[in-house]
């Protein structure tokens, strides 16, 4: 819930109130707040930045069309809560899995990617 209040509640409409016009302060907010979110998490694989960084350009877009941040964090909540159920059912090293490191993410985060991506489009 902390990282929405943060990225697209603060980052989102500050970075959007420095554009001038409706479009142009939605692509701007978009952009810097994703970048932003990616960069925070200070992953090294470039899949996992790529996840990252859609995972906030959809949050963003969510975020934008529903005029707050109650679905972004259901989003994000639900998210997490898969993400750890699914590890921990297939008995995954939680230290292991958490890496950040290059190696750490690979082209199956694709469905995940497409999945969030989807969610955005079905709020929009």
């Amino acid at each position: 819930m902390g990282e929405e209040y943060a990225f697209r509640g603060l980052v989102l409409r500050v970075a959007a109130s420095l554009a001038r016009g409706l479009r142009a302060a939605a692509v701007v907010g978009t952009v810097v707040s994703s970048l932003v979110f990616m960069v925070a998490h200070l992953a090294t694989d470039p899949w996992l930045n790529l996840c990252y960084l859609v995972f906030g350009a959809s949050l963003a877009v969510i975020t934008r069309r529903t005029n707050g941040l109650e679905v972004a964090i259901v989003v994000h909540a639900v998210n997490n809560a898969v993400g750890s159920l699914c590890t921990t059912a297939l008995h995954v090293d939680l230290v292991a899995a958490s890496g950040r490191g290059v190696g750490a993410g690979g082209p199956f985060l694709l469905a995940g990617v497409a999945m969030l991506a989807a969610t955005a489009l079905m709020v929009w």
